[in-house]
């Protein structure tokens, strides 16, 4: 039951630079026309429909077919389309890598903020991506995890909007991506077993943290935290012989966050515990 007063956001996940949070407000909320100008620069993915108008611009109807974006500061109003209000999940990032984003697809950013689209159709791959991205944060899924997420839905929702607008990425683009993903590879690989950070790989490496997640993703087909998590899991294998019964111990050496976390893992990855599979190697 929503109450007259009550936040109305709740924040899923608050990082170093990005966070994500559900909105949520009742028809019957005084604040429902209005409820004051956007405090970040983020996107948004509805959950129903509602109509939304920008200061000085038409408006439209916002629904779960789209995703709409909003400027740092934008004035903005809404009108009732269905009964549920406004229900909406939303994901800010910081303003370079909006900027970073848009520029590098070819588009030009609006004069009040980095995005110069109010809204954009968007796939079923980029909507069910956003939904298991949420939800991920939601349970409390590794930081590294979710940062690398959100930059790649600001991504694939930026790339849809410039696809609709006919803008292609610049060819020499390509190139630097490769370089990047490699350099990320090096330093992830001699130190599989520390705890990285987009903020800690951007100071080591140069290039920015969306730009990182970004070229590692096009050119790897993976995420960072994936491949870390490959790199642990298969050093695992050669080190169980010798683990000695100290799973704990041997969790704790990979990177990992314990023991269960380790198994989980593991299990999901070789389909069996660490345990049993320690006995199966120990055959040959």
């Amino acid at each position: 039951m929503h109450r007259e007063g009550a936040p109305l956001d709740r924040i899923a996940h608050s990082g170093e630079r990005t966070t994500i949070g559900a909105f949520r407000c009742a028809v019957s909320d005084r604040r429902f026309s209005d409820s004051g100008p956007i405090e970040r620069d983020i996107f948004v993915f509805p959950r129903c429909a509602v109509r939304i108008r920008h200061a000085g611009g038409p408006s439209f109807v916002a629904d779960p077919a789209l995703a709409t974006a909003y400027n740092k500061g934008q004035i903005y109003d809404r009108r009732v389309v269905s009964e549920e209000g406004d229900r909406s999940d939303w994901f800010a990032v910081p303003r370079a890598a909006a900027m970073e984003a848009v520029e590098r697809y070819g588009l030009t950013p609006s004069p009040s903020g980095p995005f110069p689209f109010p809204h954009v159709p968007v796939s079923d791959a980029t909507y069910l991506s956003q939904r298991r991205l949420f939800r991920a944060a939601m349970l409390g899924a590794p930081a590294l995890e979710i940062e690398e997420g959100v930059y790649a839905l600001l991504d694939g929702v930026v790339e849809e909007a410039a696809r609709a607008r006919g803008s292609r990425v610049p060819p020499h683009a390509h190139a630097r991506d490769h370089d990047i993903a490699e350099s990320v590879r090096a330093l992830v690989a001699s130190g599989f077993d520390e705890k990285w950070t987009l903020a800690r790989l951007s100071a080591t490496l140069g290039p920015s943290p969306f730009a990182l997640c970004r070229a590692f993703r096009k050119v790897m087909r993976t995420s960072i935290h994936q491949f870390q998590t490959t790199l642990r899991l298969r050093v695992s294998l050669e080190r169980l012989e010798d683990a000695k019964g100290d799973l704990a111990g041997l969790a704790h050496d990979l990177g990992f966050a314990g023991h269960s976390h380790f198994s989980m893992a593991f299990s999901r990855r070789f389909g069996a515990p660490p345990s049993q599979a320690r006995e199966t190697l120990a055959r040959f």
